[in-house]
């Protein structure tokens, strides 16, 4: 099923289908500089979680759904789910879905190939010190 005709995410499902992002014009609103490293996915994980934070102060995001693009199939499953295996990741996620459950959100989340997501170049500013 097709994200783009409101399917669902089947992770058992292969070839698995990505939006394409190239029908929206997009640009970029909020970006940092990663102050550590880590596992990629712990990474987008926190990416998730940090546009959930930002969306709420900015959004109303109160009661709202909104549409976020990952290019991490890990990061669209353990989100959907709500729960994981990985200590690593675990800490974040729950950070992550107590926040959805205070402001009642709903994420759509959709999986996007890297080399066509938008938001790749602002998550490249990390510099290791």
């Amino acid at each position: 099923m097709s994200m783009l005709t409101q399917g669902l995410f089947r992770p058992d499902r292969l070839p698995r289908e990505g939006i394409d992002p190239r029908q929206w014009k997009w640009k970029t609103i909020k970006g940092w500089k990663w102050t550590f490293e880590d596992h990629i996915n712990v990474l987008e994980m926190h990416a998730l979680y940090q546009t959930v934070v930002w969306r709420m102060k900015t959004d109303r995001l109160w009661g709202r759904r909104f549409v976020h693009l990952v290019d991490s199939q890990v990061v669209v499953g353990v989100a959907r789910k709500g729960r994981t295996s990985s200590r690593k990741l675990e800490h974040i996620l729950r950070k992550y879905n107590l926040l959805l459950l205070a402001v009642h959100a709903y994420p759509i989340l959709g999986w996007v190939i890297s080399r066509l997501n938008p938001a790749d170049p602002p998550s490249r500013w990390y510099v290791p010190q």
